[in-house]
């Protein structure tokens, strides 16, 4: 990663952290360039959810994520997974995906329930993953 690329990821950081009033990792800048201008790609977590890696996107008029979208699906999945213990004896994991994505920060600490009931949501992705040989 060179000097600006450094720079543009401590940019993602501060502004996560500021957004949020949470500590955050960034890592994995990918900066891409057009005709149109250019944004960086990276991937953040937060320091209290260290699984929970999303996307970042920042361009000269400032920066969007994705994070109020994955903590919902966090808890969604984590909800699947113990609904589906319960008839489920391997071991395996949840990962659900809203579609369209868009979750505000005034959402994020919204039940599963109350954030569906508030948004029009398209479709659902849920993947379940074995870790077990079948």
């Amino acid at each position: 990663m060179n000097f600006l690329g450094l720079f543009d990821t401590i940019k993602m950081k501060h502004a996560l952290e500021e957004k949020y009033n949470e500590k955050f990792v960034v890592k994995g800048l990918k900066i891409s360039i057009n005709i149109f201008g250019g944004y960086n790609t990276a991937y953040a977590y937060s320091k209290s959810y260290p699984t929970l890696w999303f996307p970042v996107y920042y361009v000269k008029a400032g920066e969007s994520d994705r994070y109020v979208d994955r903590r919902i699906t966090y808890k969604m999945s984590n909800e699947i997974t113990e609904n589906l213990k319960k008839y489920l004896d391997s071991d395996f994991y949840v990962y659900s995906e809203l579609w369209p994505g868009g979750a505000t920060l005034d959402e994020l600490n919204l039940s599963v329930e109350d954030y569906l009931e508030k948004e029009p949501i398209d479709k659902v992705y849920i993947s379940l993953l074995f870790d077990k040989k079948i």
